[in-house]
């Protein structure tokens, strides 16, 4: 990743080490996520779409009932982290308020 990437970015990554449920179109997989933010997911993985590409996401958080679905955009890919990066371009405000509560509590958790 680059310097100036790094600088682009609006929120503060937290390191996210789950399983996220990747939809493309009716293609379904798994993918092991490395750091989340209120715009975007880093994901693990061999398989990695083209850019521009539009995803469903779904996020199962340990201890909740609910899981957090989220349509997401690939942005970038990294051969060398091994995946690639979504943003977020669309949630509902229940979605918005679960990914919110997520990042705040692993950002508490790390100090």
């Amino acid at each position: 990743m680059s310097e100036n990437y790094t600088e682009k970015r609006a929120h503060t990554r937290v390191p996210y080490g789950a399983w996220v449920t990747v939809q493309q179109g009716s293609e379904k997989s798994f993918c092991l996520a490395r750091d989340l933010s209120l715009g975007g997911v880093f994901l693990r993985t061999e398989t990695i779409p083209e850019i521009g590409v539009r995803v469903d996401l779904v996020l199962v958080i340990e201890g909740q009932r609910d899981a957090i679905t989220l349509r997401g955009e690939v942005v970038r890919h990294s051969l060398d982290e091994g995946g690639y990066g979504i943003k977020f371009n669309e949630m509902n405000d229940l979605a918005a308020a679960q990914l919110l509560d997520l990042v705040q509590e692993i950002a508490r958790q790390r100090g």
